[in-house]
This record gives C-alpha cells, sequence and structure tokens, in this order.
C-alpha cells in the first residue's frame, strides 16, 4: 500500500536507506576465532651484517679445506710417479700438481715448494744412501748435481702446467690455443713413456685372443704386464700353470705387443715371429 504524503509537507516519507550491509567481522557462528597473525621482528641491521660476515667466513674456510685436499691429493700422486719411485708417470702428475696449486694460490712459491723440494730431498737422501764412491769433494759435488737437475727436470713439467693454466685464463684465442697445445703435448710425452689405460687393455685383449685360438689346450695366465718405453711396446707375462722349468718355478713368457691397434709381434713359445 502506497503511503500518505505528510500532511504539512504534502510529500511522501523517504524510506531509511537500504544500501549494502557491511560484513561481519566476528567469526560465523559455532567457529572457533582466528588468532592473530605475527608478525616477523625488525632484525638490527648491525645483527644482520655480523650474520653476513660470519656466513662468508665459513664459506672461505670449506673453500680453503677443498683446496687443501685437491693439493694434497695431486701431492701424493705426484709423489707416487717420480723417477726415484721408478716411473716416468711424473710427466703427467707434476704438471697436474703445478697447476693445481697455481690455481689455488696464484703464487710460484707454493708450486716450487710442492715440486723442487721434495724430489731435491729424496734424490740426495737416495744418492747418500747409495755410497760413497771416489774423494768426499767429488762425491758431494756428484750428488749436488745429480739431485738438482733430477729435481729441476720434475719441476720443469710442474712449470708447463702452470703456464696451462695462466694462459687458459685469457680471453684471447691465441693464449688459449697455446694452454691446449701445451696439455696436449704433455698428453702426448706422457703416453710415449707410460703408455695409456686403453691401449694396455687393447694389447692384453690381443695377447688373450692369441693364446686362446694358438694353444686351447693349455692353461696359460697372464700375470701381469706394463708399458715399456724402450721398445715401445707392451710386455705381458704369460705363466705356463702346471709346468716346472730347472728352478722348480713355472714356466714364464714374455708376450710383447705394439702399435696404435696392438697388434703381436713375436710369439715366445714357438720362437717364431707372427
Amino acid at each position: 500500500m502506497r503511503e500518505k504524503p505528510d500532511a504539512q509537507t504534502g510529500q511522501h516519507p523517504v524510506a531509511p536507506d537500504q544500501g549494502e550491509r557491511p560484513e561481519p567481522t566476528g567469526p560465523a557462528p559455532g567457529q572457533a576465532p582466528k588468532p592473530p597473525e605475527r608478525t616477523a621482528p625488525a632484525q638490527d641491521p648491525e645483527q644482520a651484517g655480523i650474520d653476513a660476515e660470519a656466513t662468508i667466513r665459513s664459506l672461505r674456510r670449506s673453500v680453503r679445506t677443498l683446496q687443501l685436499i685437491l693439493t694434497a691429493l695431486a701431492f701424493l700422486a705426484a709423489m707416487n710417479s717420480t723417477m726415484m719411485a721408478g716411473s716416468w708417470g711424473f710427466i703427467l702428475w707434476y704438471a697436474v700438481l703445478g697447476g693445481v696449486a697455481f690455481y689455488f694460490y696464484r703464487n710460484l712459491w707454493p708450486v716450487l715448494l710442492l715440486t723442487f723440494v721434495p724430489a731435491f730431498v729424496w734424490m740426495l737422501a737416495d744418492q747418500i744412501g747409495a755410497g760413497r764412491e771416489g774423494g768426499f769433494g767429488e762425491f758431494l759435488v756428484a750428488v749436488l748435481a745429480g739431485s738438482l737437475l733430477t729435481a729441476g727436470l720434475h719441476t720443469l713439467f710442474a712449470l708447463i702446467g702452470v703456464a696451462v693454466v695462466w694462459l687458459a685464463e685469457f680471453r684471447k684465442i691465441l693464449p688459449r690455443v697455446l694452454a691446449a697445445a701445451l696439455a696436449l703435448g704433455v698428453l702426448i710425452f706422457y703416453d710415449g713413456f707410460n703408455g695409456n689405460p686403453a691401449s694396455r687393455w687393447l694389447a692384453e685383449q690381443t695377447v688373450r685372443s692369441y693364446l686362446a685360438t694358438t694353444y686351447p689346450d693349455r692353461d696359460l695366465v697372464i700375470r701381469d704386464g706394463g708399458y715399456n718405453f724402450k721398445s715401445g711396446a707392451y710386455e705381458f707375462r704369460v705363466v705356463a700353470a702346471g709346468t716346472r722349468d730347472e728352478k722348480g718355478q713355472p714356466e714364464e713368457y714374455w708376450f710383447m705387443a705394439k702399435g696404435v691397434i696392438p697388434k703381436l709381434k713375436y710369439d715366445p713359445i714357438s720362437r717364431r715371429d707372427i
């Protein structure tokens, strides 16, 4: 029903505002109130700087420890490959030691300390332990000269490793090409005196296949073998099980395989060329 106008103003009465009602802010009936949100306290800038410095120091300690471990491993590998240990592996491993030490410490003194000094002392001790021949003066000169020459030869390959690392850090192409050429030269030189695992495996398989094909009725076993830089071939000691020589030991034969793709050149059992 339409409302009557006001008697004094002659206007219809205005209805109260029917706009949107505000949403309730409290919890719904039967629902637990939400806990108030916690805001993280503002961190003191000075404390934040201290924490960052502590993290950086911890990272630096970890990096230094890793550098020390890697340098120690390279040092041990180099010491086990010296001429005094009866090996020519120092050609590669002294280059690795020199490169690692220079890369981590950026100074030649640690390189010389880790390469020249141990080789010099080791060679000096070996020559003194071998006994003196001739006069004391001649013996002293010979010992010092031999130690200096041997240590210098080992250190030369360490300095080649330093040069590889130093040249590789240039952005220009020519220094990097020189670094790659030096590294390749070290590997080729190393292979010429020590061989390589892939060729050794191929040579051993060649000998094993020949024995199985040529002497199937004999129990021939490859005991050990390695690379002989004098002959440029891989030599393997083959033992004939169940046999005895004049000394009561099993008969032994040395088979040699030579070439990029190793092939047998001589059969020591039948004493004929292959």
